[in-house]
């Protein structure tokens, strides 16, 4: 061969006879769909090899990094191996010298999607269905005849990857940091925000993702029947609520548009900017959409409940400040393929964005076997960026193992390369990022996966709450954190709730404590302020004073005790008075702080209800919150645009310990008892021991007489002040005789 033909190796070779080219192939099988005629000016038709790239797996030789060709997907098949696609020539192939198979000669790697079954039987049914190119005995290599193929295979239960159109980052750019951590010890605070989740919370953000309860977004209250990303309306519900939470706690949200053939959305991103070294980022995800592709899909445990994990991360770690930056997002189109993922982690990478960890929450609620099995699927361990994902996976562990949650959760870190989520859009670009989602592999998967019935009921709330936490804690070590950040957020949802097809609107007002902020208007109100109009035709209005902002937020300084006063009006273009139903809502956007007070008065001017009786309502927000944090106010009649038909105030104290406000008296003496008087701040709940004494002069005279547990309710009579006198009654068996008496009283306070 080398004597009848010649040629530059880096070239393609040119044949010179018939039988050469036939005796190439019969050695060759493989090229035989690469070998084309090709017509010379000047001579008979010779052949030639193609330059047509093919998708071939190609398997593990070396590291990786020395594989010289473009690799699209890296993953492991059911026998343990290691394997790559890749797009390239059959001559790029041969002269790499790895072992490969041709999968593809005519790829269009937009076309292909790499399906894992997921629901028991879903390979059974879909047998014979696709145009499967490869089965590696775990997933399919499927190439798309339609995009609606895709949805077929996510109703019959398979998650979803798109090959990257790009080739995978296999090597870091010098431009990115890696990450250092100090040696994993406690750390009080992170125990402290760890200790602030709890089920309450986590259940109603649910209920509210799955549209077991009406979402607040951009001034309407309507029920998110569909997070579908081709939902529109009702996945837009969803976008918005996540926007406007993330947008309360101050986290600057922007929304990020997508658009992938049929497919398009939006990702919601909050940010948290760093102390000491905001550059290096950390990011906590899950994607808000869901399936079935139609009709009723509430998607509780995929995905409201790692949507719901990243909601109540921003709640908690919003109250903290961290050297590193934190980003909070929410994706969309993950069920197609991680449209919205691939995204924004392109887009970071091409903007040079330093992320050296990503915590990935993908169903994080069904437990029917009280296990408590989870699963931390990292990069194989052949992957040159496996030490980057197992350093976030043992950073998971190392806080279950710390921080008591060792009889709720027991995490397994699985080397698999598993990519069917968003963390994969990140591995793509050589991102350090792991996948947190309960034990699907051994027998206790969720068998309402993509159907209606991945309902709120069926998911296991303690099981939930623990990820939740182990979720926080890991967040919170990735980022390290600096010092605490008092902020509170009291949200009031003001709106017609008897239907949802209501044609009015709703008002939102947030009661925040920030650092910095002022009593009067200042820049935070403004900013905090910017929510989309309100398109409804009428609406109740929570107007704030001094702030006078319909749909507002208003700021008052994180040390400061407030009563946020409100107005609340009719707006209402119509010509005739507004008659509707009206209830308040009150939610504790973040966890309230653990030494503050909060008490809300309401009132409802007779003139405009229904029954033209006044309304009048002051309670323990707290405990309201505890419940359903509803309410109901009278039916309004006859209300014209404008009005103010009645008041809303707030009232958040700290609790008071000055021993000058707690104080003691007498209130009244008989011949059977003494009763005495302690000023006891309202919201609270003390316990009280009362001791006399007969002589102040030794230092152990004093008796013990009585002790005392009160809770002291807020009332129309004490709001305003803030403080009450409760009586203590003691008898006088309880005295010596002696002329003369003195009383001394020890409190001590219980949490509110």
């Amino acid at each position: 061969m080398a004597r009848l033909c010649s040629g530059n190796p880096g070239k393609t070779r040119i044949f010179c006879g018939v039988s050469v080219v036939l005796l190439e192939l019969m050695h060759m099988k493989t090229l035989l769909g690469a070998v084309i005629i090709v017509w010379l000016a000047a001579g008979p038709p010779v052949f030639a090899i193609s330059k047509t790239p093919v998708l071939a797996r190609v398997e593990l030789k070396d590291s990786w990094t020395q594989f010289p060709l473009p690799v699209h997907a890296l993953l492991r098949d059911v026998a343990g191996r290691d394997y790559a696609l890749a797009l390239a020539t059959a001559s790029q192939l041969r002269q790499t010298h790895w072992p490969y198979s041709i999968l593809d000669h005519q790829p269009d790697v937009a076309r292909y999607v790499v399906a894992l079954p997921m629901r028991k039987g879903a390979r059974e049914a879909a047998s014979g269905q696709f145009d499967v190119r490869h089965d590696d005995g775990v997933q399919w290599l499927i190439r798309l005849r339609s995009e609606a193929e895709v949805e077929t295979l996510s109703e019959l239960g398979f998650a979803l990857m798109r090959l990257s159109a790009e080739p995978l980052v296999l090597e870091s750019p010098a431009r990115f940091s890696a990450m250092t951590l100090a040696p994993f010890a406690s750390n009080v605070w992170i125990a402290a925000m760890m200790s602030r989740i709890n089920s309450n919370d986590l259940v109603s953000l649910v209920s509210q993702l799955t549209g077991e309860e009406p979402v607040p977004a951009s001034g309407e209250l309507r029920v998110a029947t569909s997070r579908h990303t081709r939902s529109g309306a009702s996945v837009r519900k969803a976008t918005e609520f996540g926007y406007e939470f993330f947008r309360a706690l101050g986290l600057a949200p922007v929304y990020q548009a997508w658009t992938n053939g049929i497919n398009t959305n939006v990702n919601v991103i909050g940010t948290q900017v760093g102390m000491t070294i905001p550059n290096e980022e950390v990011l906590i995800v899950a994607h808000l959409d869901d399936e079935p592709s139609s009709g009723r899909a509430p998607g509780a445990d995929d995905n409201a409940s790692g949507s719901v994990g990243v909601l109540t991360a921003a709640a908690v770690l919003s109250q903290w400040r961290f050297d590193r930056t934190v980003r909070y997002a929410l994706f969309t189109g993950e069920e197609q393929g991680l449209l919205g993922s691939a995204v924004y982690a392109n887009a970071a990478y091409a903007a040079g964005n330093n992320i050296v960890a990503v915590l990935n929450l993908d169903m994080i609620a069904w437990d029917s076997a009280n296990g408590p099995t989870l699963n931390l699927f990292t990069r194989t361990t052949s992957n040159p960026n496996y030490s980057k994902d197992l350093l976030i996976a043992s950073t998971f562990t190392n806080v279950v193992a710390t921080y008591g949650l060792q009889n709720r959760l027991t995490p397994f870190v699985l080397a698999t390369g598993m990519g069917q989520s968003d963390h994969v859009s990140f591995w793509n670009k050589g991102y350090g990022a792991i996948l947190a989602i309960e034990d699907y592999q051994n027998g206790d998967f969720n068998a309402y996966y993509h159907t209606a019935n991945d309902s709120l009921a069926n998911i296991n709330i303690n099981y939930f709450t623990a990820f939740a936490q182990a979720a926080v804690g890991t967040v919170a070590h990735l980022a390290e954190p600096v010092e605490p950040r008092p902020f509170d957020v009291v949200r009031v949802i003001s709106g017609d709730w008897s239907a949802t097809n209501s044609s009015f609107g709703a008002s939102l007002l947030h009661a925040v404590h920030t650092s910095g902020a002022e009593e009067t208007t200042d820049v935070f109100d403004t900013t905090y302020a910017s929510l989309p109009a309100n398109t409804n035709n009428a609406w109740p209005v929570i107007v704030t004073q001094p702030g006078d902002d319909d749909l507002s937020t208003d700021c008052r300084d994180a040390t400061s005790q407030s009563i946020f006063r409100g107005d609340l009006i009719m707006s209402s273009p119509y010509g005739t008075p507004v008659s509707c139903t009206n209830r308040l809502r009150f939610v504790f956007l973040n966890p309230p702080a653990t030494n503050r007070i909060y008490t809300v008065r309401i009132t409802v001017d007779s003139q405009y209800t229904q029954s033209g009786t006044g309304f009048l309502c002051v309670t323990n927000v707290r405990s309201l919150v505890a419940g359903d944090g509803f309410i109901a106010l009278p039916p309004l009649a006859n209300v014209t645009n404008g009005a103010v038909y009645g008041t809303c105030d707030l009232a958040a104290r700290f609790i008071d310990v000055d021993t000058g406000r707690n104080t003691l008296r007498i209130g009244s003496i008989s011949a059977t008892q003494v009763v005495l008087e302690a000023n006891t701040q309202i919201g609270t709940r003390t316990f009280n021991e009362v001791a006399a004494s007969t002589n102040l002069v030794p230092l152990n005279a004093w008796t013990w007489i009585g002790a005392f547990t009160n809770s002291v309710a807020p009332t129309a009579s004490n709001f305003e002040e803030g403080w009450e006198r409760v009586p203590l009654a003691v008898g006088v068996s309880a005295f010596t005789n002696s002329p003369s008496l003195f009383f001394r009283l020890r409190r001590s306070w219980f949490a509110p």
